[in-house]
Formats: structure tokens, C-alpha cells, sequence
């Protein structure tokens, strides 16, 4: 399901044929909600883009409008920004800091790479444990002498790289609680 979604907003991206916003939502929009939105969820700024789709449909935004978005969108964004956020997202794996204004994008880096790296870390042990399943299953199944080796030596190779993950995540477990908000 995510990946096709995923490869469905790619195509629209890509062919530039997905608009941002149909007529009847230009027509009816709360300015200051799309801002507060979209700063909430980390977006940067899409006012241009949303101004862009309505001005296509021939639907005019308002200065008073663009306004509104922008300063509900800076408040909104201050809010995400916030460390305790930057960290319950980055831990698993869906905080950014791009959007994050200065001083603040610098505050939360720490943060916000620490946890990233652990919930990379935890999603590497997860591919290598599957992978040993995996192999697991296949030597269950195997009756050549030279590909049960083989499977084996796989095997013994991820169980090591696994063992080095999981003392990865140790550390990153401790580093977690240096910078935890």
C-alpha cells in the first residue's frame, strides 16, 4: 500500500500532471489552517505552489490570504520544531529538520540524527534478522553438500554483521538518553 502510494505521488511529481489544489478547495480555503498545517506536518512553506494551482484555475489568493497562511505557517513550524516533536518523530523515522528555521534547525540536529540513526540501526537489525530466517528455511530445504556451504557461510556472515548492529544499538541507545528532551 505505501509503496504504491508512494510510486503514485512520484508519477504525479514527475509528469507535473497532480495539482495541489482542486478549483473548489481554492475556492473555499481557510488560509491560516493550510499554513498551520502544513507547518505542523514539517512541510516547508507551499504557499507558492498552492497560490500557483489556484492561480491555473483562475481562482486569485488575496494578499490578506497569503498573509494568513504565512503567519500561521511560521507559528505552526516553531511548534514542530520543537525538540520533544523532532525526537518522537526522528525515533520512528519520520522527522525531518529541513523546514526547521534557524536557531532552532540547529538545536534539534542533535536530536533529530541521533534518533534517525537509531531507527535506521533498528530497521538494519530487522533486514538481518529476516535474511537469517530466510537462509534459515533455505537450508532446511537444501540437499547439495556445496549449497548448504554456501548458505551457511551467508548465515554466519549475517549473524556477525548483526552482532555488530546490535551492539550499535547500545551505544545509540545510550546516546539517545544524552539528548533526549
Amino acid at each position: 500500500m505505501k509503496i504504491t502510494l508512494f510510486m503514485l505521488l512520484s508519477s504525479c511529481i514527475v509528469l507535473s500532471g497532480c495539482q495541489v489544489m482542486s478549483a473548489t478547495e481554492c475556492e473555499v480555503a481557510n488560509w491560516a489552517d493550510l499554513g498551520r498545517q502544513d507547518g505542523l506536518k514539517g512541510y516547508t512553506s507551499r504557499i507558492d505552489s498552492r497560490v500557483k494551482s489556484c492561480n491555473k484555475k483562475q481562482i486569485a489568493v488575496n494578499a490578506t490570504d497569503r498573509q494568513q497562511y504565512q503567519q500561521a505557517y511560521q507559528s505552526a513550524i516553531l511548534q514542530y520544531c520543537q525538540p520533544k516533536n523532532i525526537y518522537q518523530l526522528s525515533i520512528i523515522g519520520q522527522g525531518s529538520i529541513s523546514a526547521c528555521p534557524e536557531p532552532n534547525r540547529s538545536r534539534v540536529r542533535a536530536i533529530h540524527d541521533t534518533a534517525s540513526r537509531y531507527y535506521n540501526n533498528k530497521q538494519d537489525i530487522e533486514s538481518k534478522r529476516n535474511n537469517i530466517r530466510d537462509i534459515d528455511r533455505k537450508i532446511d530445504k537444501v540437499t547439495d553438500k556445496d549449497e548448504r556451504y554456501k548458505l551457511l557461510e551467508q548465515q554466519r556472515q549475517l549473524s556477525k554483521d548483526l552482532n555488530h548492529l546490535l551492539e550499535d544499538q547500545i551505544q545509540l541507545e545510550r546516546e539517545l538518553e544524552l539528548v533526549k528532551p
